[in-house]
């Protein structure tokens, strides 16, 4: 399994392709930082596996990857459907979300149009889509808190809630 955790590693943390950097001193600086990267990579798989459980990096690494795919999509959807939906004057034209974000014209027109994503959006920012079938309930004041207050008031009603790790 240590070729596989190694190889693993080094496909995760390439390094650079020196024909394509006009600068030897980049060259190693970059070099450097991906040796480094791959050391502190060796270690986190090491400490993730258990001696007495089976553990195989590679799945470890592809679930991992798949999760946090899984978590930027959700983001990328809450941002073209609050773009569509939420920015006033007008919404952002569906031709340049559909360059940012890699997809088509209407990949861009089906993604922003779930209202779970909007009920999501309303829930965070506290405010009405363009259209009004979408609204903040009204106990939303607690957008208008500064985010230290948010803390405060969260330990307050839960004091033994471990915050998760950040991955």
């Amino acid at each position: 399994m240590e070729e596989i955790t190694n190889d693993v590693v080094r496909l995760l943390h390439r390094i650079p392709n020196r024909v394509e950097l006009d600068d030897d001193i980049a060259f190693y600086q970059l070099t450097a930082l991906v040796l480094e990267r791959r050391e502190e990579e060796i270690r986190s798989l090491q400490q993730q596996s258990d001696p007495n459980v089976p553990f195989d990096p590679l799945l470890h690494k592809l679930r991992e990857l798949s999760s946090l795919r899984r978590e930027i999509e959700e983001q990328i959807r809450l941002l073209v459907t609050y773009s569509r939906h939420f920015v006033r004057p007008r919404p952002y034209p569906l031709a340049a979300l559909a360059e940012a974000t890699g997809l088509s014209v209407s990949g861009v027109r089906l993604m922003s149009n779930s209202d779970r994503e909007k009920e999501e959006i309303v829930r965070n920012i506290g405010k009405p889509d363009a259209s009004g079938q979408f609204v903040p309930a009204r106990h939303s004041d607690a957008f208008d808190l500064p985010p230290g207050e948010y803390k405060e008031i969260i330990e307050e009603f839960a004091p033994n809630v471990v915050e998760p790790p950040l991955s």
